[in-house]
């Protein structure tokens, strides 16, 4: 008959849930007459004989050591061990079950003491030198809700759990569960036997796979090299250890989940699968074959010839199959993590998409995905319970194909040149090296559209005392982002703190191939201040608050007014009145006919339908058309918009009527340049103000040019324009002050250099 293997007992419960009582039980049930004396091992008198107190907790790492040492001398001895300790969570039991090197395999029994909480509580109260109860309490909530329950998966035999407090007594709990153990055990080993075993066939090395992937999918600055401190890495551990990825990789693991997971070398090989699988990189071209998959199946390691097969319980994934189905999924979800298709199960979904990724290698069906995400991916937290999306990911070509971060890096680039955007230059220089280290050229195809701007914006000068304008631009992104407060001068004349204004930064906006500053003047007592936008290089920044920062609901409402106010204004001119920003923000869309008056005008057939594409800048409530007659189009609009009626005019048939605030048909010099681009393609109608102004400019420049003539002929100087003229063209009232005086500022401040 085969010689049973060395069986060993692992005592599992939280403090004073009856762990020694039970071993002591367990001690004088299988203790035989014949049989050398079992050896009773507890964390407790290990730190007495260490440290000479029980209750001195010291290193763990030592007191691991000690019970390696006995587990040794007792398998020499042929004697039979039961080993007490909390193991109150799943590393510390495969710290014992699977990570512990000894010299031949073992049967481990595990006994989970699930006792009560409240009895605890009590029984510790009764104890020389009680514990305190936040212990209890932790380990209780490890055993049941923090953590997975002990399961023979973990590498036991059996486990075997005692409900204490129960009708029936401890001594007849643990002779019932012996007596029926032998074929409970025979009946797990005949289960496992039809598994296919590979190399991660083991929980531990499983766990270890998985929560790597994990690591690398939440932390890809982990992957960088040379890069500095991080302050996220540092919340995980700080200072991270010398050495490559796997050495960084293995302590985080070891900080996190558990100093079992923490083996640089294994986690070195695990890296080295996952790349070889395609799920770090790109799958390689050469390796996809020849029926149009995309990546190659899944193979794990083979399991270790000459290795024993493992004598305690193993886990779903133990299975070659089972394994390489989870882990097809999860490589198509870190490649694909948003995929998703209307009106469809996402379970049948992804299994069409794992049908053609791997080229009719298998069929796969929507039960099988579902398993795999529900059964693992789940408890191991890449898909939270109860979500039907699924999170972003960052490994290999992370949240987009490698085709769109291609793509994505030459937008980026493009509207770094095309705009001045720095931030867009940042993450594409950071996006293409990246690609480059992949491999892949970000180059490698022709843009496929370009922005054509009239003229590139200006390269905006924020400096201060001679600083760069790249200084000066961080500066405000910075408060942009941090809600800080800025000191600013906004006119050639004032560049001086005696003439700058305190505002709040709000956004970065791009209106006529000029960048402009959004901002709201801050003043003190006050929650809302006057909202106004600045050409950016006419801002020159003096101070800026490092106190503290804006309430971030403060901040948006903020923007959430501006957003208001630029869909009403149509443009960038909020007026210099506070009073009437708010009296038009918040009121009712009735109340707001009252507050707006109307710019009326009369169009050309030839120019209308430029009018009609331009007049989306308008709030769609604000704008009356008339419909077009027959043989004329502009696209089209709702039927309510064409309120208004074509009459007999042969030259300007078409009214427009668009309500607007007062202080824009008053001040607003870019729809005064607007109007001015069509000449006598339009005719003004209302306000009557406005159609003075656009009559003279008009006057005016015919009467310039008939005056030019006049002096060509004579030789004499042509006149200049009169002063008039200028309301309508490129220096009118687009760049008025928006801004008034005040010098009441909160300090303190911090001074650019």
């Amino acid at each position: 008959m085969p010689v049973r293997p060395a069986r060993f007992h692992l005592m599992i419960g939280a403090a004073a849930s009856g762990k020694s009582t039970a071993a002591r039980i367990l001690t004088r049930v299988i203790q035989a007459p014949d049989q050398p004396p079992v050896r009773y091992l507890s964390s407790s008198v290990i730190r007495r004989d260490l440290y000479g107190d029980s209750g001195f907790l010291g290193s763990w790492k030592e007191v691991e050591a000690v019970i390696q040492q006995e587990l040794c001398e007792a398998l020499v001895a042929d004697e039979t061990v039961i080993l007490e300790a909390s193991y109150t969570k799943r590393a510390f039991r495969l710290a014992i079950t699977q990570a512990m090197v000894l010299p031949e395999p073992v049967q481990w029994v595990g006994w989970w003491l699930d006792t009560p909480q409240h009895l605890c509580l009590q029984w510790n109260r009764q104890r020389d030198r009680p514990v305190p109860d936040d212990v209890i309490l932790r380990q209780c909530a490890q055993l049941l809700q923090s953590a997975p329950v002990p399961h023979r998966q973990e590498g036991f035999c059996q486990v075997v759990r005692l409900q204490s407090g129960q009708e029936r007594s401890l001594d007849s709990l643990i002779v019932a569960a012996l007596a029926g153990m032998e074929s409970s055990i025979q009946r797990g080993t005949n289960r496992d036997a039809s598994h296919e075993l590979h190399g991660y066939s083991r929980l531990l090395d499983q766990e270890r796979l998985l929560y790597l992937v994990q690591l690398l999918c939440q932390q890809p600055k982990l992957t960088v090299t040379g890069c500095p401190p991080d302050p996220e890495l540092d919340l995980l551990l700080s200072p991270l250890p010398p050495g490559g990825l796997p050495e960084k990789a293995a302590a985080i693991l070891g900080r996190l989940h558990g100093a079992c997971y923490a083996d640089a070398t294994a986690v070195a090989c695990d890296l080295d699968w996952l790349e070889s699988q395609g799920f770090t990189t790109q799958a390689d071209q050469e390796k996809r074959n020849s029926q149009g998959a995309s990546f190659t199946a899944i193979e794990p390691p083979a399991w270790p010839d000459g290795k024993s097969r493992p004598l305690g319980g193993l886990p779903r994934l133990a299975d070659r199959e089972a394994f390489c189905q989870t882990f097809t999924v999860l490589r198509y979800l870190l490649h694909h993590p948003y995929d998703q298709a209307e009106g469809e199960r996402i379970t049948e979904h992804l299994a069409d998409c794992l049908n053609r990724e791997n080229g009719g290698q298998r069929y796969w069906r929507a039960r099988q995905v579902h398993t795999a995400i529900t059964a693992t991916l789940t408890p191991y937290g890449f898909r939270l319970p109860g979500r039907s999306g699924r999170r972003g990911f960052a490994l290999g070509t992370a949240l987009l194909s490698l085709q769109q971060l291609q793509e994505a890096c030459r937008l980026l680039q493009l509207q770094a040149e095309e705009l001045g955007d720095r931030s867009a230059a940042s993450i594409s220089d950071s996006l293409r090296q990246r690609l480059c280290e992949l491999g892949a050229d970000p180059d490698c195809h022709p843009p496929g559209r370009r922005w054509l701007q009239p003229h590139r914006p200006r390269q905006f000068a924020l400096s201060s005392g001679g600083r760069s304008d790249r200084v000066g631009e961080c500066v405000i992104a910075t408060a942009i982002r941090l809600r800080q407060k800025l000191l600013i001068a906004q006119s050639e004349g004032r560049r001086t703190p005696a003439g700058a204004q305190a505002v709040w930064p709000l956004q970065l906006l791009l209106q006529g191939s000029c960048w402009w500053l959004l901002h709201e003047h801050a003043s003190i007592g006050q929650r809302e201040g006057l909202l106004a936008c600045t050409p950016l290089d006419e801002v020159h920044v003096f101070q800026v608050e490092q106190r503290s920062s804006r309430e971030q609901t403060i901040h948006l409402q903020a923007l959430d007014r501006a957003m208001v106010l630029q869909q009403l204004c149509g443009g960038l001119c909020f007026g210099l009145d506070l009073a009437q920003q708010q009296e038009l923000v918040r009121a009712t869309a009735e109340g707001r006919i009252l507050l707006l008056s109307t710019l009326r005008l009369r169009c050309a057939p030839a120019v209308m339908k430029a009018i009609r594409r331009e007049l989306d800048r308008f709030l769609p409530a604000a704008i009356r058309l008339s419909a077009p007659l027959p043989g004329d189009s502009w696209g089209g609009a709702p039927p309510r918009r064409y309120s208004l009626q074509v009459d007999g005019d042969p030259l300007h048939p078409y009214p427009v009527e668009v309500d607007l605030p007062g202080w824009v048909l008053d001040g607003d010099g870019e729809l005064r340049r607007w109007l001015l681009s069509y000449s006598s393609a339009i005719r003004l109608e209302s306000p009557q103000s406005l159609v003075a102004e656009h009559r003279d400019a008009l006057a005016q420049a015919l009467a310039l040019y008939d005056a030019t003539v006049e002096a060509a002929a004579s030789g004499e100087k042509p006149p200049e324009a009169s002063p008039a003229a200028t309301v309508f063209n490129a220096a009118g009232g687009g760049r008025r002050r928006n801004y008034r005086s005040d010098k009441s500022l909160a300090q303190p401040y911090r001074t650019l250099p």
